[in-house]
């Protein structure tokens, strides 16, 4: 995975470099979702009037825009997670994650780096092959 985000990376970065074209790489990543990719009052902004997080289809929406807009202007969007996926919510630990990693093939996210509690239930949520659509 790490000689893929890599590669990815210089071969952007390469070809700029040759063809004299700046651009911008808009580097998004999300981090900790705890399976909480349904849309929840957001407590811990205030606990009486809570504003309603978008949750995962919200993601997806302004991920999409923002891909839209940069290959418009010639630029590049780069989606990375830094762990923490599953563990936290029903909804990302009933089926050992596969909703959460359908989700994040629905995201087209181009690096993801486990975290710690990725792994509550085993090292079997990640096997090479699970690509789930």
């Amino acid at each position: 995975m790490m000689n893929k985000v890599i590669s990815i990376l210089s071969s952007i970065i390469f070809v700029g470099i040759i063809n004299g074209v700046s651009f911008r790489l808009h580097l998004l990543f999300t981090n900790n979702i705890h399976g909480a990719i349904h849309t929840v009052p957001a407590r811990f902004i205030n606990p009486e009037f809570s504003p309603i997080l978008a949750g995962g289809a919200g993601a997806y929406t302004y991920v999409n825009k923002l891909r839209d807009e940069a290959n418009a202007g010639g630029d590049a969007v780069f989606l990375t997670d830094a762990g923490n996926l599953f563990q936290g919510t029903q909804l990302g630990t009933q089926d050992g994650g596969s909703k959460m990693i359908q989700w994040m093939n629905w995201m087209r996210y181009d690096a993801f780096v486990p975290g710690v509690r990725d792994f509550d239930q085993g090292v079997f949520n990640f096997p090479p092959d699970h690509t789930e659509d």
